[in-house]
């Protein structure tokens, strides 16, 4: 699938999910034959839930592996 592919594909999703939810944001990455990396993202619904959401996310993410590190040293 190309990346062109895979995103129509996302925003046909993030669309989708739109219809039952307020705000939606995808976020996927991939590696590309050179071994590149590449990030694609689709929202819809409100841009500051949106950014909000993504923010939360981050924040959740970090203070889990925060403790999983802290747990490794007990």
């Amino acid at each position: 699938m190309t990346e062109e592919e895979q995103e129509k594909l996302l925003e046909r999703h993030a669309n989708e999910l739109a219809e039952i939810f307020d705000s939606v944001q995808i976020l996927a990455s991939g590696v590309r034959p050179d071994g590149s990396t590449f990030r694609l993202y689709n929202g819809s619904g409100n841009f500051f839930s949106r950014s909000g959401m993504c923010h939360e996310f981050i924040e959740a993410e970090r203070a889990q592996q925060i403790a999983r590190q802290l747990k490794k040293l007990e």
